[in-house]
């Protein structure tokens, strides 16, 4: 998997317009032109525009062919199920999910290899949707978890093959898995997503509850080694 620099939010990919140093004495400067800034700015305004067209995609229903009646019914039922609120609501849940947190944190695993958000983004709107199928096939079958890890004892075996000409081929393959698993519904997989999400939110409070003890400790420190070190401050001994 390449590692992606910079932020792996909405701005993955985007860095600053320059060096933290750029300013100390006899160095060069290291930061960006305006061509290039306003180069960064358009592809990062591009990447928001193709992610929201990914996030807000709905996959057209099935049609049926044929002059009958009960055919007629079939289609106009299926177009009112993929057109409800129910289910826009809980597609552009799952999207944003994916896009949001399991691509910026992990990637996604596709073709023998694990993609990054920038090299996911890159790719055509049907080939990511072609990719996000795959994910969330194996999510509603129960082979992987939220954030497409296998579970349940399933694993990812790529098994070789060599043709009669000689030409050898790879192919991907599910092995292990515990007997008897059972199929998830979009329900049940969009209420793994809804925990998946209130787990993540109650780990990043925590952090931010963390490092905002530690700041405030810092500067306790600080402040006390300031008191006693200040010639008229308490403690401070001549």
């Amino acid at each position: 998997m390449s590692q992606d620099k910079g932020a792996t939010g909405s701005d993955a990919g985007w860095e600053n317009t320059q060096s933290n140093k750029s300013f100390n004495k006899n160095e060069r400067w290291e930061g960006k032109s305006d061509s290039e800034v306003k180069t960064n700015i358009e592809q990062r305004n591009e990447r928001r525009k193709t992610e929201k067209e990914f996030q807000n995609y709905n996959k057209p229903p099935k049609t049926y062919d044929g002059p009958l009646a009960s055919v007629k019914v079939l289609n106009w039922v299926g177009n009112k199920i993929g057109q409800s609120k129910f289910a826009k609501d809980t597609n552009l849940k799952n999207r944003t999910f994916f896009t949001d947190k399991v691509l910026s944190k992990k990637g996604v695993y596709s073709g023998g290899k694990t993609l990054s958000k920038t090299e996911f983004q890159s790719l055509s709107l049907e080939k990511q949707n072609e990719i996000y199928s795959g994910f969330m096939s194996d999510r509603m079958s129960g082979k992987t978890d939220a954030y497409g890890n296998p579970i349940g004892g399933n694993r990812r075996e790529t098994i070789s093959h060599t043709l009669a000409d000689g030409t050898k081929t790879t192919k991907e393959v599910w092995m292990g898995g515990n007997d008897g698993g059972q199929e998830m519904t979009q329900a049940q997989v969009t209420k793994q997503t809804e925990d998946a999400m209130a787990a993540d939110k109650k780990k990043d409070q925590a952090n931010e509850e963390q490092a905002d003890y530690s700041k405030k400790k810092r500067l306790s420190v600080k402040s006390s080694r300031s008191l006693f070190a200040n010639e008229g401050g308490r403690g401070f001994f001549n």
